[in-house]
């Protein structure tokens, strides 16, 4: 239908028992009808919107296609795990958008994206597992590593220091050594391997963050929604942050060569040429 206003505007049914037509269509009740420009100014949806028997609503056309109150329930909830500076806010909106609830580094209703859900480890599992799920659906989300380690090195010491003095289960088994005695680029080498590797143990599925959009119908499918779901449009540099440095592979080999060929061999398994 053609919104002449170039926004989608939609409303849901509240009422419990009454089919309300408009124009010459009918929309039953809790059900979801996209509106024109000249449907929003007809008197009759102008008063129902007024009343709440209509309710707008954010809900996107494929919720309408699908019956999204049908898929609602039968929906496995989704958690992706992935190293911090990895795009995990990006991530859980490309999920909102579609109209699931998934928080970033928090437990929505339908799941979460986050660093944080690598830390499944004595004295810190029970918090982080806590309300999810049986049936959820794990997913690990990966980075460039040289692009990764260059954002990585814009941690702020503190996090360093709680690592090793403020919580120490932690970080348990997520970093080899003691940051606080490392330099700063080994300390965001360890941190992309140690993290990613951990992360990978946790889930069924490795995709690069990079192709998003190509892996897209595979998650979805996982989680049991239909595949041809378009594409949110999402920027990019969504909670983007400063970049420092960028390491060349000459620098990261000096650091420790060990290492990076550590490094060079996990991303070259996620698919990048390096």
């Amino acid at each position: 239908m053609d919104n002449k206003t170039g926004d989608d505007v939609f409303v849901v049914n509240m009422s419990s028992k009454c089919v309300i037509g408009i124009g010459h269509r009918f929309i039953r009740p809790n059900e979801v009808m996209q509106l024109s420009a000249s449907d929003m100014v007809n008197p009759g949806v102008i008063q129902m919107i007024k009343q709440g028997i209509l309710r707008k609503t954010q809900t996107p056309v494929w919720a309408i296609k699908y019956n999204w109150d049908h898929l609602h329930d039968k929906i496995n909830p989704l958690l992706v795990v992935a190293t911090i500076h990895s795009g995990t806010k990006y991530t859980s909106q490309i999920f909102q958008a579609v109209g699931l609830d998934i928080g970033h580094e928090k437990m929505g209703e339908h799941g979460a994206v986050g660093a944080d859900y690598a830390w499944r480890k004595p004295g810190y599992e029970r918090e982080m597992t806590s309300g999810i799920p049986d049936n959820t659906v794990t997913v690990h989300q990966v980075r460039e590593p040289f692009v990764t380690i260059a954002s990585l090195s814009t941690i702020p010491e503190n996090f360093w220091r709680n690592a090793v003095h403020g919580n120490t289960t932690y970080y348990q088994g997520i970093y080899e050594g003691n940051p606080l005695e490392d330099s700063t680029i080994i300390r965001c080498m360890k941190l992309w391997l140690n993290w990613n590797q951990t992360a990978e143990k946790l889930a069924s599925y490795t995709y690069r963050v990079e192709n998003m959009e190509e892996c897209f119908p595979y998650i979805l499918e996982l989680i049991g929604l239909p595949t041809d779901l378009p594409f949110p449009n999402i920027s990019k540099t969504t909670n983007k942050h400063e970049e420092r440095h960028q390491y060349s592979e000459r620098e990261l080999y000096n650091a420790d060569s060990h290492l990076y060929n550590r490094i060079k061999d996990l991303a070259r398994k996620y698919g990048y040429s390096i």
